[in-house]
């Protein structure tokens, strides 16, 4: 092939999540509840005829004739576990922004390797494609980042992860019935606080104070497992009001972690929320700005929405995607 055409989800955690990270899975394994959304990242990958060079399109445009000069770090890195090291052009677009908490940096991730790996001839599988992206960000680029972006982009879906202390990724299917799927994507709204965060800032914080011993870090970390476990519970009974109470509840937890988790600007429209109609709700990714989530109360869906357009926050309507990294075009 000379052309191929990757799109390949992002996603909401909604249980567990920061128990993928290395700091905390390497040492008790993490578990998982997450789901991918109908927001795509695209990259777009072709072997020009008429030159040798590597072009790298992002925001912004770089043409190199060297792999080591290439700035964007994911990109760099992915060509070199591909073993791609000249005559490519890569070009790179989403639908949400970048540094917003829904992993679109692990999404760019996977969606490289699936492109490259294709213009190779090389069929790979989910898992295949999720670990490859795991390699490239964790020991490549050596990113304080977990498992869960990588894995929900490559399979697509609302699945478990379960993370082995070795860094094994078991994915499976939660018993949640449909019904309660669907009213469950019913009650929770996203909104763009219009902060973007540096995930791997925050990271690097708490990294730095669990390799100092904070036994408090980890200790959050145990009620934030814990707390998920009780969220797939209430989730396969179909009881959403306990959900909603226990997305709070890690709330509360998830606000206490290192690395700047929250802000003033943020617990204000926390406290916002829960007074004009949410159960619970929480910052997507690490934390820091992004987008938030609702739950809201049966039937309180346009007094929320309201009191956040007067806050001056744009809504992210989504769905499920159930199709994960996806060719979506590919050429001779």
């Amino acid at each position: 092939m000379n052309t191929v055409l990757t799109r390949v989800p992002v996603r909401i955690p909604l249980a567990g999540g920061g128990t993928d990270l290395p700091l905390y899975s390497s040492r008790f394994g993490g578990f998982l509840l997450s789901a991918a959304i109908n927001k795509y990242v695209y990259v777009l990958a072709n072997r020009p005829q008429m030159t040798d060079t590597i072009r790298v399109k992002t925001s912004v445009e770089q043409e190199v004739t060297c792999l080591d000069e290439i700035k964007y770090d994911v990109a760099r890195e992915s060509l070199r576990y591909c073993g791609i090291k000249n005559n490519i052009q890569v070009t790179f677009e989403g639908d949400v922004p970048h540094g917003t908490g829904l992993g679109t940096s692990g999404s760019y991730t996977v969606g490289l390797i699936k492109a490259f790996s294709a213009l190779k001839g090389k069929i790979l599988t989910s898992q295949e494609i999720a670990e490859a992206a795991c390699y490239v960000e964790m020991e490549m680029l050596k990113l304080p980042v977990g498992k869960q972006d990588q894995y929900m982009a490559a399979f697509g879906g609302v699945r478990i992860l379960k993370i082995s202390t070795e860094g094994r990724v078991d994915v499976e299917n939660p018993q949640i019935s449909w019904h309660t799927l669907d009213n469950l994507r019913g009650s929770m709204l996203f909104f763009f606080t219009g902060q973007r965060h540096d995930s791997n800032k925050i990271l690097g914080a708490q990294k730095i104070l669990v390799d100092s011993g904070n036994q408090e870090l980890l200790n959050y970390y145990h009620k934030i497992k814990s707390i998920g476990l009780d969220i797939l519970e209430a989730l396969q009974r179909g009881d959403l009001i306990a959900f909603g109470e226990l997305l709070h509840q890690h709330w509360l937890t998830k606000r206490n972690l290192a690395g700047g988790v929250t802000n003033p600007a943020i617990d204000r429209l926390y406290d916002l929320a829960m007074a004009d109609g949410a159960l619970g709700g929480k910052i997507m990714g690490s934390g820091g700005g992004g987008f938030f989530m609702f739950f809201c109360r049966p039937g309180r869906q346009e007094e929320l929405r309201a009191t956040m357009q007067k806050q001056g926050l744009r809504e992210l309507s989504f769905d499920y995607d159930f199709t994960g990294a996806t060719v979506v075009y590919a050429s001779q």
